[in-house]
């Protein structure tokens, strides 16, 4: 019950300006800013990619933010139960503007307001890639992956621990600790023994 409360809070009815100093609260980070709505077919079906992209790379940089066209009426009868449903851990907002060509055009004014949208901003704050339609996980990480820092490679950890047994994983091409490069290490290691 905890989890619906924080994301009920989390859809907050915003303008442009509002969304925009959202966004660049988020400089040094890339932020990947989802237009969409819970009656968009397309936008529905590709929101399960948004989250799983938003997870997988969240530790590299990534931030979401996810800015609902539904009309603010229906913000805790269909957005907020959507988001809940589908494990939404992003900052979401409800686009809530005196006119809705103005809010478009804050964003980008060749857009005609089709939706789903992705914005996509480098770590400096800069508008660099557009997203029409809808996306895959592949096709988010693709555009965001480039854009992110990489994840500390496990010889350069400098903590104690689990890690520590892996002393020479980067000599095996190892960038990351995982379970896969554990066993990766594992093999080589038996491998090798006479």
């Amino acid at each position: 019950m905890q989890h619906q409360a924080i994301i009920r809070q989390a859809v907050t009815p915003a303008d442009a300006p509002v969304i925009k100093r959202a966004i660049a609260a988020q400089k040094g980070h890339v932020v990947l800013v989802n237009f969409w709505a819970t009656w968009c077919g397309p936008c529905v079906a590709e929101f399960p990619a948004l989250v799983q992209t938003s997870r997988r790379y969240k530790a590299s940089g990534l931030r979401v933010i996810s800015v609902s066209a539904d009309q603010l009426r229906d913000k805790n009868t269909k957005v907020a139960p959507f988001l809940l449903k589908a494990g939404a851990d992003f900052p979401a907002y409800l686009e809530k503007s005196a006119d809705p060509e103005d809010f478009i055009n804050a964003f980008d004014p060749a857009w005609q307001g089709d939706l789903p949208r992705t914005l996509i901003y480098d770590r400096a704050g800069r508008q660099v890639k557009t997203l029409t339609g809808e996306q895959t996980a592949a096709s988010f990480a693709a555009a965001v992956r480039p854009l992110l820092r990489p994840v500390k490679s496990v010889a350069k950890s400098k903590r104690v621990g689990m890690n520590s047994f892996l002393p020479s994983a980067s000599l095996f091409g190892i960038t990351s600790y995982s379970p896969k490069s554990v066993l990766r290490t594992n093999a080589i290691e038996d491998h090798r023994r006479p």
